[in-house]
């Protein structure tokens, strides 16, 4: 994908067309060629009992309490998801316990994966020495494909691979049990995605990625603008439609 304009790439999140990704990227640190030195990941299976639960938590930033889906382990690590304050935007916040000895390099992100899914490196947004937030979501309308409908339909466990100060990574392995209700209620969003929601979410990023592969900055813009004119489209077939027409003025 080209490098796109700041006005194309405002226009894509306004619409809420932007990747949902757009936070994250396939791993840079952590190649299947190469993993980084880790621990052995936590079983999920020494946390039977623990599930995801709809509570709060405190957002290391604005240091709010805002409502939160929340697993945390029996050692103490604590994974969470909930709204930032001032910009809606959906956060993950991953804590150390506090009695562990170690800390989070404050230059590095984290990467998860997902049952058996490719590893996610996710760009650290804040936190400190003890945790670290990262976007996962824009908040804007529904999150029917990216990383946090991928966290919701987790069926197994999710390893989350934290960078040490000082060099070098651990892991531990959370399980995924309750994440789907847990995130739905806390967030206020759909528990389930409809076949013809995704496949319209699809279609509507293949849309953008197609404009932003424009080689000449006013054909993105104006391609973006077209797409901003189809965003009330309900279907693929209508969106393909209002493209289709608008194209031709």
């Amino acid at each position: 994908m080209r490098a796109a304009s700041t006005l194309a790439l405002a226009t894509a999140a306004a619409i809420g067309w932007l990747a949902p990704a757009a936070a994250f990227g396939p791993s840079r640190g952590l190649s299947a060629a190469e993993p980084p030195p880790a621990q052995a990941p936590a079983d999920p299976g020494t946390d039977a009992d623990v599930a995801w639960t709809a509570s709060t938590v405190v957002e290391p930033e604005s240091v709010e309490e805002v409502s939160a889906a929340v697993i945390q382990s029996r050692d103490g690590f604590v994974l969470a998801v909930g709204r930032e304050p001032a910009t809606g935007r959906v956060l993950g916040i991953f804590r150390l316990p506090p009695a562990d000895q170690d800390f989070l390099d404050e230059g590095r992100g984290l990467e998860l994966t997902i049952d058996d899914s490719p590893r996610l490196a996710a760009r650290r947004h804040g936190g400190g020495l003890k945790s670290a937030t990262f976007v996962l979501w824009d908040g804007v309308g529904e999150p029917v494909l990216g990383p946090l409908r991928d966290l919701m339909e987790a069926r197994q466990r999710i390893v989350v691979a934290y960078p040490l100060a000082g060099g070098g990574h651990k892991e531990i392995a959370l399980p995924a049990v309750g994440a789907r209700t847990a995130i739905a209620r806390a967030l206020g969003v759909a528990e389930e995605v409809t076949p013809a929601a995704r496949e319209l979410a699809v279609e509507r990023q293949r849309a953008v990625e197609q404009c932003l592969d424009q080689e000449k900055p006013k054909e993105r813009d104006r391609c973006l603008e077209t797409l901003a004119g189809c965003a009330e489209a309900a279907t693929v077939e209508d969106l393909r439609a209002c493209l289709a027409k608008r194209g031709k003025r």
